[in-house]
């Protein structure tokens, strides 16, 4: 941590605060405090970042889809389900204009809104984008790789859940 808000206080003065540079550093600083727990202080800090990357991208770049993730993923971990599904909205539809459906970060935006569904127990909807996403995962990766096994295990655990034992053996087979 030290180390990188040193490497903020230099990138801040070598190259202003409105710069790629900076937000790198913001976000750098907000993924250590998510491994912190100190999820308020990472959502300061991946604010900070995603409001740099609009002014020097633009709001439709992949690194500023990355700082929605990234939001995403820190109300996900505070249990704010709802504010979490915006963020990977954001990013799934930025991912999707940038990158087009077939992607990797596409997949990643897909699985990442299957599992808050999940969290949610709205299981009808998490099959939808987790199959969405084991579908590009296929495409970009091949069926024999290990992103596509999570595919099928996040498959089987929503069939699991629904107490659709059968189906749910089979996607984890499948992983």
């Amino acid at each position: 941590l030290v180390q990188y808000q040193n490497s903020l206080e230099i990138r801040t003065r070598v190259f202003g605060f409105v710069h790629a540079e900076v937000a790198m550093s913001y976000m750098n600083i907000g993924n250590i405090f998510i491994s912190q727990y100190k999820y308020e202080e990472a959502l300061v800090q991946h604010h900070r970042s995603l409001e740099i990357k609009i002014r020097v991208f633009g709001d439709q770049d992949q690194d500023v889809a990355a700082s929605y993730n990234n939001i995403g993923e820190v109300y996900r971990r505070q249990g704010r389900y709802e504010e979490a599904l915006v963020q990977y909205q954001n990013s799934l539809e930025i991912r999707t204009r940038v990158f087009g459906f077939v992607h990797a970060e596409v997949a990643m935006s897909y699985m990442n809104i299957g599992n808050i569904f999940i969290s949610q127990y709205k299981y009808e909807e998490a099959l939808v984008q987790h199959h969405r996403s084991l579908e590009i995962k296929i495409r970009v990766f091949g069926d024999q790789d290990q992103d596509v096994a999570a595919s099928y295990n996040n498959i089987g655990e929503v069939y699991r859940r629904q107490g659709r034992y059968e189906e749910a053996l089979v996607q984890y087979q499948n992983s």
